[in-house]
């Protein structure tokens, strides 16, 4: 996580973020970083419930009414100032 702090990337609040693991079962939870390049700041609760969907249909082929999507975004605080609280993983 200091690596990516260190670059100023900022921790998503995300606290139900999992990732389904590639080979066999089961779900692997994660945390998930952003960045600004243009220098806004932290995306909004509906910017970044856009983000984690696009990442599981892109990324894991999952649909947006698979249980861990679901999950994930529906955990999402409309304010994102609170990314780091859910740091302690």
């Amino acid at each position: 996580m200091d690596f990516y702090r260190r670059l100023d990337a900022f921790q998503l609040a995300v606290p139900e973020y999992r990732i389904p693991y590639l080979t066999g079962s089961g779900l692997a939870p994660m945390l998930l970083f952003g960045a600004s390049v243009t220098g806004r700041g932290r995306p909004s609760g509906e910017e970044t419930r856009e983000l984690v969907s696009a990442i599981y249909d892109e990324a894991y082929r999952l649909a947006q009414d698979d249980p861990t999507v679901v999950s994930a975004t529906k955990s999402i605080p409309d304010d994102q100032a609170g990314g780091a609280a859910c740091a302690s993983r």
